[in-house]
């Protein structure tokens, strides 16, 4: 019998140590839906009648307010025939694999030199992927459907245009917002909104080889910012893990894939990596998080009054998307609005996003959602910091965390598959790692 328990027990840590290593590969397409890698392991975990136990762990209660606010919001759009449910289960499902991800692995517990072993696998993976896609399969070729920006918009708008009287706008922002009369708008000018997938500015003649470049970093798991978030991450676990050479490997990867951003958030994890020995990690990286969300949130607010900047242009367009976030929040300020019902009232194309993932909450499940998912976020990352402080596989995960939760306030990060499926999984394995 015991032999029988041991068994068992090893195939759920072999399990557990997959599961985390196939975040990083991405996902794969089932026909009509793209699914993470990691939620087709999610039902093996469920085959023990352990896991039929209704003692929640903490982080899930926050979690289901979102899920009432999503219930909610069925209930108000059900009558409205702008309301597509099917379309807005990309935004849901991500909730959903989250709390799927902290129940199955709430009683899973495996070392950290296997979990820093599976997550440097599954990265070495994407990372052999993305290279081979950079080097050997020319612009226009896509590993996933819904990848290729250009196509899921241009069948977005057609859709709408047979269902419903307003068109959708698909272009990219052209116009300079401040060459624009707030006072006599013209009402002949629709609400443009520039795709998510590609920069909201038409590139000019120099930099428009920086940017085919750019979009040759493809994988299972995304695109090149999408990619670099990951890379990053695991840049600061091998870091602070004692794998110099490897972290090495991971930041030169973030260089390939032409991200600025990533390229700053290795900045400041090496920073935070340097300065260890007179500043707690902890503090030290939540301090930096601080400081990078209020000085983005600053230049936002003092746009106009920033002269003009090559370098910043990115930037600049970035915050034109926070402000459509704003005007789509104001609509449905208190519980949001389905996707669906929100893209047609804002006219919005389908790969829309406002850039900043508190806005990207706030928009899809209202001030509400917005709170349910910041406690969510402070009781997983609380569960971490706690476990950084007996372990430096630890420190690392909660060091990359918080750079990837500040990079959030320029890039859609929160409520993608991947990036749910590994904070639920980072709370779940820290959990443990404390009581063992």
């Amino acid at each position: 019998m015991s032999l029988t328990n041991s068994n068992v027990k090893t195939f759920h840590v072999w399990l557990a140590a997959f599961f985390v290593g196939a975040i990083f590969l991405g996902g794969v397409w089932l026909g009509k839906i793209t699914l993470p890698i990691s939620t087709l392991i999610l039902p093996v975990f469920f085959m023990s009648r352990a896991q039929f136990n209704l003692r929640l762990p903490p982080a899930c209660v926050p979690l289901l307010v979102i899920v009432v606010v999503i219930l909610i919001q069925f209930g108000m759009y059900l009558g409205n025939p702008a309301f597509r449910w099917k379309s807005d289960l990309a935004v849901w499902l991500p909730v959903a694999f989250a709390g799927l991800t902290i129940v199955a692995l709430r009683r899973a517990s495996i070392s950290d030199r296997m979990a820093l072993r599976s997550m440097i696998a599954g990265g070495a993976v994407t990372a052999a992927i993305m290279i081979t896609m950079i080097v050997f399969v020319p612009n226009g070729a896509f590993l996933l459907p819904g990848q290729d920006a250009a196509n899921v918009e241009a069948a977005y708008a057609a859709d709408v245009e047979r269902t419903t009287s307003r068109p959708i706008i698909v272009q990219p922002l052209a116009q300079d917002p401040a060459s624009i009369d707030a006072e006599n708008p013209s009402p002949q000018t629709p609400s443009v909104a520039a795709p998510a997938g590609r920069e909201a500015f038409s590139p000019k003649v120099g930099d428009q080889g920086f940017y085919d470049l750019k979009n040759r970093a493809r994988s299972f798991l995304g695109l090149s910012n999408y990619i670099a978030v990951f890379l990053v991450f695991l840049f600061a676990v091998t870091l602070f893990s004692g794998l110099p050479l490897v972290a090495g490997v991971f930041g030169i990867l973030v260089f390939l894939t032409l991200s600025r951003f990533g390229i700053a958030m290795l900045v400041v994890v090496t920073g935070v990596y340097v300065l260890r020995s007179k500043v707690n990690p902890v503090k030290a990286a939540t301090s930096a998080a601080i400081l990078c969300a209020v000085g983005l949130v600053v230049l936002y607010v003092l746009r106009d009054a920033v002269p003009h900047m090559p370098h910043l242009a990115s930037l600049m367009a970035r915050f034109e998307y926070w402000r459509s976030g704003v005007d789509a929040l104001r609509l449905h300020p208190i519980v949001g609005a389905p996707r669906s019902v929100y893209l047609i009232e804002m006219g919005y194309s389908i790969t829309w996003n406002p850039h900043n993932s508190i806005l990207w909450l706030a928009v899809n499940f209202g001030l509400i959602g917005v709170a349910g998912y910041g406690a969510y976020v402070w009781i997983a990352v609380r569960e971490i910091a706690k476990a950084a402080v007996s372990s430096s596989l630890w420190t690392g995960v909660f060091v990359g965390m918080i750079a990837l939760l500040a990079w959030s306030f320029e890039e859609i990060i929160v409520l993608t598959p991947a990036f749910e499926l590994l904070l639920a999984a980072m709370y779940s394995l820290a959990r443990a790692s404390r009581r063992s």
